[in-house]
């Protein structure tokens, strides 16, 4: 007797999830040997962490310096001497910024082909959410 549907896509769903596990499992074979890796492969290390917030840090600097330029002349400097560096820093800190490892290319699309699959999706996401309050309802 030939098998079912639901037979035969089991089945298959059993055979795609142990291709999955022998995936997962090279795939921590790799990350135990190279280090720990990020979403786009980068591998996560001092000198990664470091260019990934290191433009952070640069501007929290500048900031502070524009929070505080008011108080340079107690300790003997000058405000302008306190803005002007503090621009610098912050212009430098936004180069490291765009520079960085890691980002997240997925939150911003021109692509008219994209948008509107998202806002179908969201559109989806609205229907399911209120059939689910009416049921509960």
């Amino acid at each position: 007797m030939a098998a079912s549907k639901t037979e035969l896509r089991s089945r298959a769903k059993g055979k795609a999830d142990a291709k999955a596990k022998d995936a997962d499992a090279e795939d921590t074979k790799k990350d135990a040997v190279a280090g720990k890796t990020d979403a786009q492969g980068n591998l996560m290390d001092a000198a990664y962490y470091f260019k990934q917030y290191f433009g952070l840090a640069l501007s929290i600097v500048a900031f502070g310096m524009v929070c505080f330029a008011g108080y340079a002349p107690k300790y003997g400097l000058s405000v302008n001497l306190f803005l002007y560096s503090s621009v610098v820093l912050g212009c430098v800190g936004l180069i490291f910024h765009e520079t960085r490892p890691f980002k997240n290319q997925s939150t911003f699309a021109m692509d008219r082909e994209t948008v509107e699959f998202a806002r179908a999706q969201e559109a989806e996401a609205k229907i399911q959410a209120d059939r689910a309050a009416k049921k509960k309802a």
